[in-house]
């Protein structure tokens, strides 16, 4: 029989042999303080001798006992006001709970509320007589005790009586080698005197044996995975979850094993960004690969900017400003970045700091003082294969501001441009020049505008993109939609939408009074691949 404390679902479950379906035998009654609810059981184990459970509930600071007798709806409170996170009982029917506050094991009398430390107890370290955050524990006969030392990354042993305790697995710093352990958790010691101990970090189970300075791998070592030889990796979502769980969970969370984070300060997660970086800096996270930061104020973003270089494998990073410009950013490992708002200088300054960045998606404004109107010469050269620019409606970015940045990145295979209201890129020669000219290796061309004109002729605008550079060459195609009503004067401009094919929005607009032109034939209309440019329409 196996009975599993399942913690972020505040009960206790028992499994019998051969059954599919398991049997609730504690709490779940949803979270909370009664002594019919539990609140992030850590361990539990089973009293033989009174046919009970000890069970450690952790987020309420109390250890229970619960009979197992049929009908049983509650807990007795055995102690409380301890944060404990492993139990262990001996021959003798002491009862070992681990402290992951005061970083010390505590052995007790049921019954009795005087305590012994037997293992720890001077303030977390790594010294022989410290710990820090002990979580599970094993007693065996002699009254010896095991802990999983899970920030040291080792395993101690503490003989009865004994004021220090002695490495017997790990130690060496955190790390895969047979020598190294990381972040232990539950333990084990069999009669020969064996240690086996499952590592969260490594995604692994070892056999330490005695007198041995490394162990041997028994389970696992094959990388994250869903495999019946792999460990699975797991997704933590605070988005719905209450202060006091969210506090819980990340007291247990092993900065330098997370790969991803995403946080938000939208309406249903406001200020979750605050509290998480209350418990963590972001420094911290030294095997992070991703980073996603949507509605960040601009002081937390502040804070956080100055620790990407500590990032090393940080690689993805999307970035989406509350209000204000975007700060210096130096993350010279990244590939993919995705930022809001930023001036042309802060581009420049960006691009010096990340040198094998491969795709970028910004919101592009001018600076305040604005360039010379004549080409300037490129000062940087960027390994950019794909470039996603959206122009704002009041932005005073210029054709010329755009020649710049494709100077910077000759390389450039993929272009998406998005611009509101932007008359003054509606020209399809001065794209091809720019084109021809600076980005020889461009495949793909996705453009959108929905300008309002107050006198140009549509036809006119259109054949602008009939040239062979178009047509021919890239087989770039273009859609013009627009009003087509009389004319009558700058009380009424024409409402136009320009964009390449096929159209990419997932919502479009039309009205009665729309028309398009295009520069492809019917037969090749549903086979374009490579163009997109979109308006949004007003009927009249």
């Amino acid at each position: 029989m196996l009975v599993i404390a399942d913690t972020i679902n505040h009960r206790i479950v028992q499994w019998k042999m051969g059954d599919k379906n398991g049997q609730v035998v504690a709490g779940g009654h949803g979270r909370g303080n009664r002594l019919d609810q539990l609140k992030f059981p850590s361990d539990v184990l089973i009293d033989k001798e009174t046919e009970s459970l000890i069970i450690c509930d952790s987020g309420n600071r109390r250890v229970l006992r619960w009979s197992r007798c049929s009908g049983t709806a509650q807990g007795e409170i055995l102690f409380d006001d301890i944060d404990g996170w492993g139990l262990a009982m001996d021959d003798q029917r002491y009862l070992y709970i681990s402290d992951t506050v005061k970083h010390e094991v505590k052995r007790f009398r049921i019954g009795d509320k005087n305590e012994t430390i037997v293992a720890g107890g001077y303030d977390k370290g790594d010294g022989l007589n410290q710990l820090n955050m002990p979580t599970y524990i094993f007693v065996d006969r002699q009254q010896t005790v095991y802990v999983s030392d899970f920030r040291n990354h080792r395993v101690m042993k503490w003989n009865k009586g004994a004021t220090e305790g002695c490495v017997v697995a790990g130690g060496q710093g955190e790390g895969k080698a047979l020598t190294q352990l990381s972040s232990p958790r539950g333990l084990f010691v069999d009669t020969w005197g064996n240690l086996y101990v499952a590592e969260s970090g490594n995604h692994r189970v070892m056999q330490w044996s005695k007198r041995t300075n490394q162990g041997t791998v028994i389970v696992g070592e094959n990388g994250e995975g869903k495999g019946p030889n792999q460990y699975s990796k797991y997704d933590l979502n605070f988005k719905s979850w209450p202060k006091s769980k969210f506090d819980f969970v990340c007291q247990s969370i092993r900065s330098e094993q997370v790969r991803s984070l995403s946080l938000s300060n939208a309406d249903d997660t406001c200020r979750q960004i605050h509290l998480f970086f209350g418990l963590f800096y972001i420094g911290q996270f030294v095997n992070l690969e991703s980073l996603v930061l949507i509605e960040i104020p601009e002081q937390d973003l502040n804070k956080v900017v100055t620790k990407f270089n500590l990032l090393s494998k940080l690689s993805y990073l999307s970035i989406k400003l509350a209000h204000g410009l975007m700060p210096k950013i130096t993350a010279p490992s990244l590939k993919y970045l995705s930022i809001g708002i930023c001036s042309m200088s802060q581009l420049q300054q960006l691009l010096l700091s990340t040198p094998i960045l491969t795709k970028l998606d910004v919101q592009l404004i001018a600076d305040t003082t604005p360039a010379d109107s004549t080409f300037l010469p490129p000062i940087i050269t960027t390994e950019i294969l794909q470039l996603k620019i959206e122009i704002a409606e009041k932005s005073n970015i210029t054709f010329n501001d755009i020649t710049v940045l494709f100077a910077w990145m000759p390389k450039l295979n993929k272009f998406t441009f998005i611009a509101a209201k932007g008359v003054k890129f509606i020209h399809g020669e001065q794209w091809e020049y720019r084109i021809r000219t600076y980005l020889p290796q461009l495949k793909e061309f996705h453009f959108k505008t929905h300008p309002h004109l107050y006198d140009t002729n549509i036809e006119q605008l259109l054949a602008i993109f009939q040239t062979s550079f178009w047509l021919k060459e890239h087989q770039w195609f273009v859609n013009c939609d627009h009003h087509h009503l009389p004319y009558i004067g700058y009380l009424n401009p024409r409402n136009v939408h320009l964009y390449t094919l096929p159209y990419s929005d997932e919502q479009f607009y039309l009205s009665l009074s729309t028309k398009t032109l295009t520069n492809v034939c019917k037969d090749e209309y549903c086979t374009i691949k490579n163009l997109y440019f979109s308006i949004d329409y007003q009927s009249l």
